[in-house]
């Protein structure tokens, strides 16, 4: 049988041809979504959407990176050491899960949402999921005010509607990897996961390179 040599050789002999995918496994529930169902949300969703200016479009979801989550930490409190030397204006938080919870969503709602979109004119959206986590009384009455509506995504089917999913998550992921990979064979040889003082550093760097790889995505667009 064909070795791990054969592969390899395989892959660079087709690289123009091929890429390498992480394999994933879709539960039932949402391999059982219809056509009917993601066709009615974006017939919805171009209603919803109808003479709003990109600008005043936020789509919200959160992903995981390998040992820590992003910004949302484990741990039943926080220390200063924590959120230094990451990303300017990023907004920390923690929570015994290491997930979004209600409270966390709705401190994200008011102090990053809001202030960005309040002073737009018109109507604002907010896209994500409708999980029970992302609503709370007092975020949808704070939307309310500044004229803010949400849409959501049909159940089990981030997969195919999310544009973070789609779109994002994905070489943000890759760029990650890349970084964890150079930590691990320098600084971070003996250490058996990231220390939380640690991690804004290196989301600092997963940062720039997102920024880089925007550039460019837009000279090549330009040209």
């Amino acid at each position: 049988m064909p070795g791990r040599d054969f592969a390899l050789g395989f892959l660079s002999r087709h690289k123009k041809q091929l890429a390498v995918r992480l394999c994933q496994n879709i539960k039932r529930s949402r391999a059982a979504v219809s056509s009917k169902t993601i066709n009615d949300y974006f017939d919805n969703l171009t209603e919803t959407l109808k003479d709003i200016p990109p600008s005043n479009i936020i789509n919200y979801d959160e992903t995981n990176l390998n040992n820590d989550p992003l910004c949302c930490l484990q741990s039943e409190t926080s220390l200063s050491t924590w959120i230094q030397g990451g990303p300017s204006k990023t907004r920390y938080n923690v929570t015994t899960s290491g997930w979004f919870d209600i409270i966390t969503f709705t401190d994200w709602v008011k102090t990053i949402a809001v202030p960005y979109l309040k002073n737009l004119p018109g109507q604002k959206v907010l896209i994500g999921d409708n999980l029970t986590t992302h609503l709370s009384p007092e975020a949808i009455t704070l939307c309310q005010q500044y004229n803010i509506r949400f849409a959501f995504l049909p159940s089990n089917s981030t997969h195919l509607t999310e544009p973070l999913n789609i779109a994002f998550f994905r070489p943000m992921k890759g760029a990650w990897r890349k970084i964890l990979t150079n930590w691990r064979q320098g600084s971070g040889m003996k250490e058996p996961s990231i220390p939380k003082d640690v991690f804004p550093r290196l989301l600092n760097k997963l940062w720039s390179a997102l920024q880089e790889n925007l550039k460019k995505m837009y000279q090549l667009w330009i040209s």
